[in-house]
């Protein structure tokens, strides 16, 4: 993957018993997939504070950005702590922040939304309902992902 290339980010807002709040998408360039998943990170808590949630439960399939998040020791490329760190900072804003790996077969509407970003102008998506071609994988996203952390 070239830094030269935009890639697609999708991010989803919902209460902790799945039900559908907003969504959305966006683009960005980066180096690597781990530099895009990072990026959807700071990119969906960025959104959740402007949607002003008080209490986050982020979840990410990068397994090694969530540990990087939770200040546990990874092999996450140095390159990225930058961008890590950025998404730290966003935590002083919400009350409770409660942060979980998810498996990809979990999180699968996320990438669906990724793909539905427009790359060529860098213009964010936002669904307040959600779209038809994603409320199936939503359903399914729920039962793959019955996260039991909160």
């Amino acid at each position: 993957m070239s830094a030269d290339l935009p890639i697609g980010i999708g991010f989803i807002l919902s209460v902790c018993k799945g039900q559908f709040i907003g969504a959305g998408s966006t683009s960005c360039h980066a180096g690597s997939s781990e530099e895009g998943e990072c990026t959807g990170v700071l990119v969906g808590i960025k959104w959740a504070k402007e949607q002003r949630v008080k209490k986050l439960i982020l979840e990410s399939d990068n397994k090694r950005a969530v540990e990087a998040l939770m200040g546990l020791p990874t092999n996450l490329s140095w390159m990225y702590y930058k961008i890590i760190q950025e998404t730290l900072s966003y935590f002083q804003f919400f009350d409770v922040i409660t942060i979980g790996h998810c498996n990809r077969s979990g999180n699968h509407a996320a990438h669906i939304l990724s793909k539905h970003a427009d790359t060529s102008n860098m213009v964010s998506n936002i669904y307040g309902y959600p779209p038809a071609w994603l409320t199936a994988q939503l359903a399914d996203d729920l039962m793959f992902c019955n996260l039991n952390y909160v």
